[in-house]
């Protein structure tokens, strides 16, 4: 296993600026143990939630709790293949892509929120078990996203702060 992968110990030039909130929602300590503590919190979130109350928009926001956790898949997926792509030194810019225009063509809507978790819960583990294979010249390795510089370990730094910043959001929805 490589070096401890520490948030705090993350350079500023190794991600743009737009990341940041997501990097300081993303906790403290070894990234690859912040990952897959997620898991768990993830399921207790919404595991409180039922299948009707997951197809509910809250005010200000546009979409249901399933497209939510779709979104969240949508961000396993994509972060999960850069950071591999980036790793193994590609060299190609990778592209960005419009979050909205996932959501809108998803499906996720017409799915249950249960098994919505388990695909969430699924990419997560195949996604712990990469980072830990990762040497510590792989979670050193940058590359080129949507035009802009970032470095593997900034990705899964994201993945972590991602999922807290929406889980946020969901605890608030389902308090009132």
């Amino acid at each position: 296993m490589s070096e401890l992968i520490t948030i705090n110990s993350l350079p500023a030039d190794e991600y743009q600026p737009y990341f940041q909130p997501y990097i300081d929602l993303a906790g403290s300590g070894d990234i690859r143990q912040i990952l897959r503590q997620q898991m768990a919190a993830f399921q207790e979130l919404y595991g409180q939630i039922d299948e009707p109350a997951s197809q509910i928009v809250h005010a200000p926001y546009s979409w249901t709790i399933r497209q939510v956790v779709g979104h969240l898949i949508d961000g396993e997926k994509i972060f999960s293949s850069r950071a591999l792509r980036i790793a193994c030194e590609d060299g190609q810019p990778l592209p960005g892509f419009d979050q909205d225009l996932f959501v809108e063509n998803s499906g996720y809507n017409d799915v249950t929120l249960a098994k919505l978790a388990e695909e969430f819960i699924s990419m997560r583990q195949s996604n712990c078990l990469m980072f830990e294979r990762f040497s510590d010249k792989m979670w050193q390795q940058s590359g080129s996203c949507d035009g802009k510089n970032i470095s593997v370990r900034a990705i899964a730094c994201v993945m972590a702060g991602h999922i807290n910043h929406h889980a946020a959001i969901v605890a608030k929805r389902i308090e009132n």
